[in-house]
């Protein structure tokens, strides 16, 4: 059966936060069987401990979840490539080892991607200092709001900079996007020199898409 959402975490000594961020996706509304947790080790120096914890929850969840193991660091875009190519569901999406979702989050991207067949759909995250957060709720957003890329002019000016209701300029990074996985099959890969403050202006830099902020 062929997966709803294919995450990808990139690994790299995460061995005291990641069992937080796996559980958050593991414990998704929108049901472990629909999704593709790509867990890649990008050559961890904590003696292995961070790549037990993926191969025990690849373990407990073989039909879910994905190791990949690299023997040399690839950095942030380059790590994402290697879990793109491991990628088979309909929609991508990346998630970093500290951070997580709220346990409703991939249910309301998904629904709302099919539902006005968007490309790209935007979220909203907060900055938090620890990892005490339960993550059982999501806040509304001001609105929902749709954009077609079409032309050049409108995609030029999202581009240059965040507008009212978007924030898909140079400034906006790729964790907070739901994304068809053809874009990055079909269109274009991660340039590998971008580290983690990755901006999004390159997705559609090569095509017109729609994108939809909830």
């Amino acid at each position: 059966m062929k997966k709803k959402i294919s995450v990808i975490v990139p690994c790299y000594n995460a061995a005291n936060y990641l069992p937080w961020c796996i559980e958050h996706l593991i414990r998704q509304t929108i049901g472990v069987e629909n999704i593709e947790i790509i867990l890649v080790d990008d050559a961890s120096t904590d003696d292995g401990a961070t790549m037990e914890l993926m191969l025990a929850y690849e373990k407990q969840y073989p039909e879910s979840v994905i190791v990949v193991s690299l023997e040399q660091n690839r950095k942030q875009g380059g790590v994402r490539n290697v879990g793109i190519s491991y990628a088979g569901g309909e929609y991508l999406m990346f998630c970093d080892a500290d951070d997580w979702l709220a346990f409703q989050a991939m249910e309301v991207l998904y629904n709302t991607a099919v539902q006005y067949n968007a490309d790209v759909v935007e979220y909203r995250y907060e900055a938090v200092a620890d990892h005490t957060e339960t993550g059982e709720k999501i806040e509304q957003g001001n609105g929902s709001h749709f954009k077609d890329l079409s032309d050049d002019e409108t995609k030029r000016k999202i581009l240059m900079a965040s507008t009212e209701n978007f924030s898909f300029g140079c400034m906006r990074k790729i964790m907070f996007l739901l994304m068809q996985r053809s874009i990055f099959i079909c269109r274009r890969r991660i340039p590998r020199c971008i580290g983690i403050g990755m901006p999004t202006s390159w997705i559609m830099q090569a095509y017109g898409c729609f994108l939809w902020k909830i």
